[in-house]
């Protein structure tokens, strides 16, 4: 089986980090949801300073359900305070109106049933977006790994301040606020260096 990673919210800096340096992936779709972690969440640099953003979720407390059992709720409008959140924060980037229109329609267009879905959608466009030609595949059971497991990257707790100072600087928008904040959402990379978010994934740590 190729490396495998948890599904996210567009996922974390180091996420793909380390997805970048494979050809093929699998996503793990059997797990069962883990609560508070990246696998409905993202982390974005806001005039508010860092922002928590959520995929609402229809869970059953009480139970455990597979991520593939995982529908997104739309009792709240959610999907207008992202895309507004997103706006706010980025429309002074240098490359947000070169990706503003694909973008848009995750929040505007569409509205999918399950969440892994969603997730699955915006990963296949963040990889092209970072001309990242990844072949990505979904578990069909879940299994215990030794090797190539990287499920761990989606759990908050689990990201190691150690490793998150490590990386490298680039351009924020609200840098002279707030100080460079390192390992937010991918997509605060691809907003703020556009074609060349690539080159600082391969270049991330010292």
């Amino acid at each position: 089986m190729s490396p495998v990673f948890a599904t996210a919210y567009l996922p974390s800096i180091e996420y793909f980090r380390l997805l970048s340096g494979f050809e093929q992936i699998t996503i793990e779709q059997c797990e069962h949801f883990k609560k508070q972690t990246m696998r409905n969440r993202c982390f974005i640099l806001s005039p508010n300073g860092v922002q928590c953003l959520s995929v609402p979720i229809i869970h059953h407390s009480g139970t455990k359900q597979a991520i593939k059992e995982l529908k997104i709720s739309y009792a709240s409008p959610w999907q207008r305070l992202h895309w507004k959140t997103f706006s706010t924060a980025y429309n002074r980037s240098p490359f947000f109106e070169y990706y503003v229109d694909e973008f848009h329609h995750f929040y505007v267009d569409d509205k999918y049933k399950w969440l892994i879905d969603f997730n699955m959608e915006q990963l296949s466009w963040i990889l092209k977006s970072i001309k990242k030609n990844t072949v990505v595949d979904k578990t069909n059971s879940f299994s215990v790994m030794s090797n190539d497991d990287y499920r761990f990257i989606s759990n908050v707790k689990s990201t190691e301040a150690a490793v998150v100072k490590q990386f490298k600087t680039y351009n924020q928008v609200f840098v002279y606020k707030y100080g460079f904040m390192p390992n937010l959402s991918i997509i605060d990379l691809i907003f703020n260096t556009g074609g060349r978010s690539m080159d600082y994934l391969a270049d991330s740590l010292d």
